[in-house]
């Protein structure tokens, strides 16, 4: 969900939520969770409402202009920024490393983090 589109929705500030964060906020006078934890690698937001609200902060989203947008477009994004789709991609026999998964792995420097986490890898 755009900056833009989310200010204009929620009651309080959101310019000091950072990313990893959430904050509760407001939505039609009924408290909401918000967070940013860029779920398909972009810039956004993720919002947590009542089942009861989900009908009007959808029209209203589009609206403002939201475009809807499916599963495979989640999917599209994940794969660009190296995000794993789905739990099942990661596993003993299946790290970030060995899938591809660039975000997810650590440094291949000589950093204390990077010989920690690569002899975890190959134990």
């Amino acid at each position: 969900m755009s900056v833009k589109l989310i200010k204009q929705l929620l009651r309080n500030p959101i310019d000091d939520l950072k990313y990893y964060h959430w904050m509760h906020n407001f939505y039609n006078n009924k408290k909401v969770l918000l967070s940013r934890t860029g779920y398909t690698g972009e810039i956004g937001f993720e919002i947590y409402l009542d089942e009861k609200q989900t009908k009007s902060f959808w029209d209203d989203c589009l609206s403002l202009g939201a475009k809807p947008a499916g599963l495979g477009s989640r999917d599209t994004l994940r794969l660009e920024m190296g995000y794993p789709l789905y739990a099942m991609n990661l596993a003993k026999a299946a790290t970030p490393q060995n899938q591809g998964m660039r975000v997810q792995s650590p440094p291949t420097n000589n950093s204390s983090f990077a010989r920690c986490a690569g002899s975890r890898l190959r134990a």
